[in-house]
């Protein structure tokens, strides 16, 4: 696994990714500028003044990256600034090429914040003339942040320290899955155990149905708040077999602002059942037994700009579109099912391996890499 930290000179990416290195398993810090320093003594380093433009510094960063995970395994953290959209696709396509999952985050402040930091920096390598370099960097980055905003999750480091912005980072990554005391913090009310196997069955032809029934009346509780509504989860993949629980994502300006939207879908019988601000401001209100066969609605609500909501649709059409990615997925499913599951949670985080190579995949497929 990679999680690569983006942003411009005076974000907090190599304090960042130090602090992350010391919270997650076998992780290590990977200095991609490395890479361009070495090319640097073989091309003609007075040719360019940025080392991305040679594609040599793409794919050998791909490349060593592999190697490494091949060798030791774990994590490698990337604390690397890429503003060109071609480039960072070139990236992830590379990465997605050789089956390693990418968690992308852009560590962001206002300029203000930004300056300060660029003229306070003490270290050796950022005095003297790069300081004037660094702050020419920002016009780059201001006009990169269109297509940044919708590749990568943007974490705000304005206020929080290195050590808080990595403590974010761990908790949407969650390596090793949720612990037992994650899910159950995470759990409005009572938590729900299974305490056994998942139930799976056939994919259901009336499964569609059921979610235009349920988003029907969504709308109609919405109102003017500005929403949208897709059908997500194995049930919404012809052919694939699932839980009887139909998946369903509610995207609005803020998730975490419940009064918003969750006052106006209780009356319909929908209930907040998770509660995660740590992960994408993440809700799911339930629903139970909404038409016959089905046991629940799980409603998954996020905010508008998240990547998560682009990584859950990705994954959904990357199987709607692809045979062997969907019978390789429900092989998974049907093996882990058959388990013994405290928490369902658990099955889903057993998944994770799977589903980070199809979606990484499904990413590359999209950026037409």
């Amino acid at each position: 696994m990679i999680v690569w930290l983006n942003g411009t000179y005076g974000a907090g990416k190599t304090t960042t990714a130090r602090a992350l290195v010391e919270r997650l398993p076998q992780a290590r810090l990977f200095d991609s500028e490395h890479v361009g320093q070495l090319l640097r003594q073989v091309l003609d380093g007075e040719a360019v003044t940025n080392f991305q433009e040679w594609r040599a510094w793409r794919r050998l960063t791909v490349d060593t990256a592999r190697r490494v995970l091949d060798e030791v395994g774990g994590t490698l953290v990337i604390p690397q600034t890429v503003l060109t959209e071609e480039y960072w696709g070139e990236l992830r396509a590379g990465f997605a090429e050789a089956g390693i999952p990418v968690h992308p985050f852009l560590l962001h402040t206002d300029r203000e914040t930004l300056v300060e930091r660029i003229h306070t920096d003490t270290k050796p390598e950022s005095l003297g003339g790069t300081v004037g370099w660094r702050l020419e960097h920002l016009d780059a980055y201001e006009a990169a942040l269109p297509w940044l905003r919708t590749a990568f999750t943007v974490l705000d480091t304005t206020g929080p320290t290195p050590e808080e912005i990595a403590e974010r980072v761990r908790a949407v990554v969650r390596p090793e899955g949720m612990s037992d005391a994650e899910i159950e913090a995470a759990m409005v009310g009572v938590p729900r155990q299974l305490n056994g196997p998942v139930r799976l069955v056939a994919y259901d032809p009336r499964w569609p149905d059921v979610f235009a029934a349920e988003a029907a009346g969504l709308r109609a509780a919405l109102g003017a708040l500005p929403h949208r509504l897709e059908h997500t989860g194995s049930t919404s993949v012809p052919g694939l077999v699932a839980k009887p629980i139909v998946d369903m994502l509610l995207v609005v300006p803020d998730s975490g602002n419940e009064e918003a939207y969750v006052p106006a879908l209780e009356p319909l019988g929908y209930r907040v059942a998770i509660r995660e601000p740590e992960w994408h401001e993440h809700r799911v209100l339930c629903r139970d037994r909404p038409a016959e066969g089905v046991e629940r609605v799980n409603l998954h609500v996020l905010s508008e700009g998240s990547f998560e909501v682009e990584r859950v649709l990705a994954f959904r059409d990357r199987l709607r579109g692809h045979a062997a990615e969907r019978e390789l997925y429900a092989e998974t499913k049907r093996a882990l099912a058959e388990r013994s599951w405290k928490y369902t949670q658990n099955y889903a985080d057993a998944k994770s391996e799977v589903v980070e190579a199809i979606l990484a995949r499904a990413l590359a497929e999209r950026d037409g890499r």
